[in-house]
């Protein structure tokens, strides 16, 4: 009998990196930048959020860009709760709208150049459209 081969631990492992990553968030462990939205700030890992969005990604490593060495970034282009709301997504993978900052959620999202939530916005136009169409008949 032999025990030697691969054995794939991916969705476990990934699960709990993710969950151990927004606990560091939380608690504000390895944070090594602070996004600033109006007066609130968001301690965040920029490897993190360079591999959720491809702005933070360009931002971060594009060192005539200030914002690569800063260790914090100022956020003109988004609502404080609609940050938070991002953010929450990057780390947990669960994108949150409440019908107060949808649209500034999923703008800030485009803005930021997340696909996934590109994806999860052409799903909730088709429902909105459904409903509206259902609401007019």
């Amino acid at each position: 009998m032999t025990l030697s081969g691969e054995y794939t631990l991916a969705a476990l492992n990934n699960e709990k990196i993710i969950e151990a990553l927004d606990l560091q968030r939380n608690e504000t462990r390895f944070c090594d930048v602070v996004l600033r939205a109006e007066n609130e700030v968001f301690p965040v890992h920029r490897c993190v959020l360079a591999a959720a969005s491809q702005y933070f990604a360009s931002m971060f490593e594009e060192y005539h860009f200030a914002e690569s060495r800063d260790k914090e970034v100022e956020l003109h282009s988004i609502n404080p709760k609609a940050l938070r709301s991002i953010l929450n997504s990057i780390y947990t993978g669960i994108l949150k709208l409440d019908t107060d900052i949808m649209y500034s959620v999923l703008s800030g999202a485009d803005h930021f150049l997340m696909t996934e939530v590109f994806l999860c916005q052409h799903s909730l136009t088709k429902s909105l459209k459904s409903c509206s169409l259902l609401l007019e008949g």
